[in-house]
């Protein structure tokens, strides 16, 4: 039977805060619906029973290691619905959730719906009028996806967004090359579809609450090696969608990040940081090229 709609979780290293969210979905699945876990950590084979027991609406995926766009790609080609909604594994998710993203996906011209997201454990949005934008001289994002504002919006957090199967078939999967966990796949992808005529409708109706928490996922490497990710991610996505060739505005802002990165408690700079970071931004310029080319090719 075709489903209606697919629930699809990438999850690392934090099952404990999975189990949570499973919880808190549980009583409120629509009747055609399918969950799927994609698990990025060395324990996904031995925590695949224990949750296919205790919550039988999953399925349970494992993938040998952290690339959050190739988990959420794994979990597309394995989906049947056709409404594909992505939440992370650190949200539970209001009662109301699903239907609400199946009654905006009904009305016309709505493919990509990105949901609300309300912050618990004191963490907060940006003090920011707009739900998404992009400062195009650093290629930073700024988001408040917590508004009451109802309309189109520049890009969808992966963290909470329903898309339907055609936008993958227009379009392609999310960018493999961003790499780890780090940021930017979801802001690239919503930018390809744009590019395609797709629009981006903010839901403010459509609610789930993120527990943020300090082990596990994004937060599991140490600050430097995130960061160095992030610098690889935020230059590939420069290329892709604002320049191909850096302005000095961005060559002014990698080179800031990267002193903060490099810079050691004594205040001087690791040489080897530096050298990581220029391997980083050269390795964003060698797979921005690649993608040019793979991206057409990615269709689901």
């Amino acid at each position: 039977m075709k489903m209606d709609i697919s629930i699809i979780i990438p999850t690392y290293k934090r099952h404990a805060v999975l189990e949570r969210t499973l919880k808190s979905i549980e009583h409120c699945l629509p009747q055609s619906s399918e969950v799927i876990i994609v698990d990025q950590s060395r324990e996904s084979k031995e925590k695949s029973s224990y949750f296919c027991r205790q919550y039988p609406f999953v399925k349970y995926l494992s993938f040998p290691y952290p690339s959050l766009p190739k988990a959420r790609n794994k979990g597309i080609v394995t989906s049947k619905g056709n409404i594909i909604l992505f939440i992370d594994d650190d949200m539970t998710v209001h009662p109301d959730c699903f239907a609400e993203h199946i009654f905006m996906h009904s009305q016309e011209n709505a493919n990509i719906i990105a949901g609300r997201i309300k912050q618990m454990n004191g963490a907060s949005w940006a003090d920011s009028p707009k739900v998404a934008s992009i400062n195009n001289d650093t290629a930073e994002t700024t988001g408040n996806f917590d508004l009451d504002y109802e309309g189109d919006v520049l890009y969808a957090t992966g963290g909470h967004v329903s898309i339907k199967r055609e936008v993958f078939r227009n379009c392609g999967l999310f960018n493999p090359y961003f790499t780890g966990n780090a940021l930017y796949e979801d802001v690239e992808f919503s930018l390809r579809t744009r590019k395609k005529g797709y629009i981006i409708r903010y839901d403010r109706k459509a609610i789930v609450y993120h527990h943020q928490i300090d082990r596990g996922g994004c937060h599991d490497s140490v600050q430097s090696q995130y960061l160095i990710e992030r610098l690889h991610n935020q230059t590939l996505f420069y290329l892709l969608h604002i320049k191909p060739i850096p302005a000095k505005s961005f060559i002014m802002y990698l080179k800031n990040l990267t002193e903060y990165i490099s810079r050691t408690k004594h205040k001087s700079h690791s040489i080897l940081k530096i050298l990581l970071c220029v391997m980083s931004f050269f390795k964003a310029y060698i797979d921005a090229s690649i993608s040019f080319l793979i991206i057409p090719r990615l269709r689901q």
